[in-house]
């Protein structure tokens, strides 16, 4: 579920206090500091008392045993999921009472609650009675008093005791306490045990576990709760908080684990209260990509408590991902996304309101607000074929909301309405506005805990998305990064950074790293080929190529081995006749027409317009059918036609800067307008366009971006090194043509044997400039 991934705090109900002149900052540095701290939930009025709302304040250790220090938190836990039975009866999340503790305990040293500040919390949550209590070491077990308070008059209304013979049965003893609180019989299908487990070793483990997910801590979630499923393997709820740490383990799991953890929560819960059951349900449907689904579950729960902060996760997580169009009346009328990314960030908001530690809400928040564009896939039926909807992401006149409309991604839409859309934004500019408030709600998840890897990585990315790299490396080295399946997203990361830092040595460790950790795979070594083609290495990416193109035929096996060079800008003397010898082995199907076969050859028609080929005329008609303008080039040179061909280029240059300038990737315009003017010939225009990709475009350029089909941008990044400082020394600018020529070798120093002759002569090159000149 990855991916990708805000207000202000302050929208969302978060105060910001300054720290004492004499503190550290929560980055680490003395003061003053550049943000504020997030240090509790902003005050608001209480709301009025609802007698049949309850709240459980966390039960005291009276005897202070080690073996009982876990009960504080898990009373809550334990005792509200028991309440929650009862459909006539609302209770205060676990979530939220752990919030309210930590507001409370802010600046106090003391850990057990009074009364006063069981009936503060209370009010806070317009929560009509309040159960406190006790537990006390007896034995090998424990007994548990609960005392139930009217929190309107503060008077006590009724004492339960419950014994418990080992700490094993303190699991099963909420349940009749429960009943005790409410002084009432079990309801109808009420059985002992229905936490979901009688052992308590699983349940430490299951708390342990979701602690670790709510602060994005992946690894050790995972780690925590199959732990407590190896206790307990029919344990609904540590199966349904599994599928959810695994949706987000994008590149270390299948989704069919993910899948297979929520099929056991659903089968394994039926006699969870209604909430939980409800959360499971759409907790399936997540997994299996059906968000519509998940958010129709979920939006009554959402609608009855706007405070409990699981389901108001779960409602951004789903409509985040819900793809669902409705389309406007006719195919000009824009549609929109059923639930969309103002819905997603509504409740993810919502969430920081509630609990500022909850981390896994800031990751989606900032993907939506890191977004520029959205591409979404409508079909009238599970089988039927895709139409892709296309819109930019814009900003309502006051700013405060994302203004999505999409139409079907037609040639008519793409060139009318969606440019038009474009035109809006290189106006407004929404998505450098943004940024800037997705930094401020980096920063204020790492002022929220200034110790947390995924809060470091967060404010890192959005940093990264600036251009800010010195910034982002800063945030990284103040955390570490393993060599494990769960920091896949970060070994990525680490090794942009480094490679635009011109540290190629420790981008080839983290590339290496990131192999160690999820090792090769079927469906790993293309997108994993492009990255390592940074460094001049093409085995994995002909590899992952020539693999995907066995089902269509020895042609298009042998039109792939020339991709990886072509990417690189060094096209061999054989890809003209590979490409013609592809393209005449296709025919037009059901599922493959002239668009779908052109789409094939993009990797050559793009990125080798240098090449040599038998006839460039078989190319006309093929190109004439399509919209994409990155065909331009090959539609130009396909007829010889040189004015076309500078049209081309001039106007991809100005796509590049025109989208760099609003925040967007420049979507390989850049390298495009550079090979179309070094056709013909323009070595000053095209050396402009090396300066502006590689100082600029590449900088904000996130790794993630497609080059071609399955193919990244750091495929390219070398090609336009290498570039700039030929046509740097063409030009006599011997430094620049030595810095690049420089940053390459640095890049290829393991490059595979056919990229040799190339460092080769790159070397010859920076001899030929002579030495440096300080």
């Amino acid at each position: 579920m990855r991916g990708s991934l805000l207000r202000a705090l302050a929208a969302a109900g978060i105060t910001l206090c300054a720290a004492r002149a004499d503190a550290q900052c929560p980055d680490g540095t003395p003061p003053p500091c550049r943000g504020a701290t997030v240090t509790a939930i902003a005050r608001r009025a209480n709301p009025a008392l609802n007698a049949r709302t309850w709240i459980v304040a966390p039960f005291g250790n009276v005897t202070r045993s080690p073996d009982l220090e876990w009960v504080r938190d898990a009373s809550v836990n334990l005792l509200t999921l028991d309440l929650g039975r009862w459909t006539d009866v609302n209770v205060v999340s676990d979530k939220q009472v752990g919030d309210f503790v930590r507001e409370l305990r802010a600046g106090r040293s003391v850990e057990s609650l009074t009364l006063g500040d069981g009936l503060t919390m209370a009010r806070r949550a317009g929560a009509g009675m309040l159960v406190m209590g006790d537990v006390f070491k007896l034995g090998r077990g424990a007994r548990i008093v609960a005392t139930v308070f009217d929190v309107r008059s503060g008077a006590r209304v009724r004492t339960i005791t419950q014994q418990a013979v080992d700490q094993d049965s303190l699991l099963t003893a909420f349940t009749p306490l429960a009943r005790g609180v409410l002084a009432v019989p079990p309801p109808p299908n009420a059985r002992a045990g229905e936490l979901g487990t009688h052992s308590l070793d699983a349940y430490q483990s299951y708390l342990l576990g979701v602690h670790a997910l709510n602060r994005f801590d992946l690894a050790g979630a995972r780690a925590h709760l199959a732990r407590a499923l190896a206790h307990d393997s029919a344990f609904a709820l540590a199966h349904f908080q599994l599928s959810l740490a695994l949706s987000w383990s994008e590149g270390t799991v299948s989704g069919n684990e993910n899948r297979v953890h929520a099929l056991a929560a659903q089968r394994l819960g039926a006699s969870l209260p209604p909430r939980e059951r409800a959360l499971i349900s759409a907790r399936l449907a997540s997994a299996n990509l059906d968000y519509a689904r998940a958010c129709e579950i979920l939006s009554p729960l959402a609608a009855r408590d706007s405070s409990d902060v699981q389901v108001l996760y779960e409602m951004g997580e789903c409509a985040y991902h819900d793809n669902t169009i409705v389309p406007g009346a006719t195919d000009t009328i824009p549609g929109t996304l059923r639930w969309g990314r103002n819905t997603s960030l509504r409740a993810l908001q919502r969430v920081l309101e509630q609990d500022p530690s909850f981390h896994l809400a800031f990751y989606h928040i900032l993907g939506i607000l890191r977004e520029t564009d959205l591409l979404s896939c409508l079909r009238t039926a599970p089988d039927a074929k895709c139409t892709w909807w296309l819109g930019a992401v814009l900003r309502d006149a006051k700013g405060d909301s994302l203004v999505v409309r999409l139409l079907p991604d037609t040639g008519t839409n793409r060139q009318g309405w969606f440019l038009r859309q474009r035109a809006q934004s290189a106006r407004e500019r929404p998505a450098i506005a943004n940024l800037k408030k997705a930094r401020q709600i980096a920063e204020d998840w790492v002022a929220a805990d200034s110790t947390s890897a995924a809060a470091r990585y967060g404010l890192a990315s959005v940093l990264l998305s600036q251009g800010d790299l010195a910034g982002a490396d800063a945030q990284l080295r103040r955390v570490s990064t393993l060599a494990r399946a769960g920091d896949y997203i970060e070994l990525r990361m680490r090794m942009e950074i480094a490679a635009k830092l011109g540290r190629a040595v420790e981008a080839r460790a983290w590339f290496d790293s990131l192999v160690k950790a999820i090792p090769d795979g079927p469906t790993t070594n293309i997108g994993r080929g492009s990255l390592e083609l940074l460094f001049g290495r093409t085995s994995r990416a002909t590899t992952g190529l020539t693999a995907a193109a066995q089902r269509i035929g020895p042609e298009a096996v042998a039109y792939a081995r020339e991709v990886p060079m072509a990417l690189l800008g060094l096209p061999r003397e054989s890809a003209g006749q590979a490409e013609a010898a592809y393209w005449g082995a296709m025919r037009d199907t059901a599922t493959c027409g002239t668009r779908c076969r052109v789409t094939r050859l993009q990797g050559t028609l793009w990125f080798a317009q240098r090449a040599t080929r038998p006839d460039w005329s078989a190319f006309a008609p093929l190109v004439d059918t399509l919209a994409d303008s990155r065909f331009a080039f090959a539609r130009a040179l396909s007829r010889g036609d040189t004015a076309a061909l500078r049209r081309a280029a001039v106007t991809h240059d100005s796509i590049a800067r025109g989208n760099v300038d609003m925040g967007w990737s420049e979507y390989n315009s850049a390298v495009l307008a550079a090979d179309g003017y070094l056709v013909l010939h323009d070595s000053a225009a095209a050396l402009k366009v090396a300066r502006f990709y590689v100082d600029t475009a590449l900088v904000t350029s996130a790794i993630s971006n497609g080059a071609v089909t399955g193919m990244f941008l750091p495929s390219l990044w070398p090609r336009m090194m290498l570039l700039r400082a030929d046509l740097a020394a063409a030009a006599g600018s011997k430094e620049e043509a030595r810095t690049w020529y420089a940053r390459v070798l640095d890049l290829w120093a393991t490059a595979d044997m056919e990229v040799q002759p190339t460092t080769t002569r790159i070397r010859a090159a920076l001899a030929a400039l002579g030495p440096a000149t300080r």
